[in-house]
């Protein structure tokens, strides 16, 4: 078996080159800054695993979590949040949407990676 497929989504160029370089040698990575060009992408390949932030301008990752776990074709595929939204309210919010575990940043990437791998 190959290299996993790890879509990240997060509207912050910089967030996207971290988690590039701390995972782009391991994972075959595709990155994109949006809401929506994340369904879009998703439509193309379907990913291993959606590392997701959820504060992004249009649409959030809350509503890109749902509409991936409300369709049949989508919704096993694992979705863990990497946001900055930290308190125990937007944490609720975000589990109760679906997604698979909840990181907050700054993301401890040795955690991550063993994360990764528990799901895989």
């Amino acid at each position: 078996m190959g290299q996993a497929r790890i879509l990240c989504v997060d509207d912050e160029p910089l967030n996207l080159d971290i988690l590039d370089s701390f995972l782009g040698d391991k994972y075959r990575l595709t990155l994109v800054d949006s809401g929506y060009a994340c369904l879009e992408s998703v439509k193309l390949q379907k990913p291993d695993i959606i590392l997701l932030d959820i504060h992004m301008p249009g649409m959030d990752g809350i509503e890109v979590c749902r509409t991936l776990k409300s369709d049949p074709a989508t919704q096993d595929i694992i979705i863990i949040y990497l946001t900055a939204l930290a308190d125990s309210i937007q944490i609720e919010k975000g589990k109760m949407s679906g997604c698979n575990a909840y990181v907050t940043k700054p993301v401890n990437f040795d955690e991550l990676e063993l994360l990764i791998a528990s799901y895989l």
